[in-house]
């Protein structure tokens, strides 16, 4: 089992996602939303904000963002800054023991300036846990 901790605050800068009309997120059931619509492959590509600290330690978002190379996001996602607090297991579901493991599994994209918190825990089929995402094609 691959183990990623974030005792503090990592912070993780994949580029630039410049000024495009973006779709905000600022609450942590619009960031389950988000997600929800990546994993089932109604969200693939676009340009999203962060404009708030998402969860807590107490609160944390629980889920990994894509599905290894099935549904995965293929866009921007500029973070403004703000935090999202993770506690992320990758064996808690079977259908993610999955190979890439992150906040987003993985991205063909630019996420900026985002800082992620927490932990991140990768299952036997993980073969690529990171604090973003799992795996960065292009961005």
């Amino acid at each position: 089992m691959k183990n990623l901790f974030f005792s503090i605050i990592c912070i993780f800068l994949f580029g630039s996602a410049g000024a495009f009309a973006q779709q905000q997120i600022a609450t942590l059931q619009e960031l389950i939303d988000f997600a929800t619509g990546v994993n089932n492959g109604t969200i693939t590509t676009g340009d999203y904000e962060l404009r708030a600290d998402i969860g807590d330690q107490n609160n944390p978002f629980t889920m990994i963002i894509g599905e290894d190379g099935i549904n995965f996001f293929r866009g921007n996602f500029n973070g403004n800054g703000h935090t999202i607090y993770v506690v992320i297991d990758g064996t808690a579901n079977p259908n993610h023991n999955q190979e890439y493991v992150g906040l987003f599994s993985k991205i063909e994209g630019i996420i900026d300036s985002l800082v992620v918190a927490g932990s991140i825990t990768g299952g036997d089929r993980s073969n690529y846990v990171g604090g973003v995402c799992g795996r960065l094609d292009s961005g």
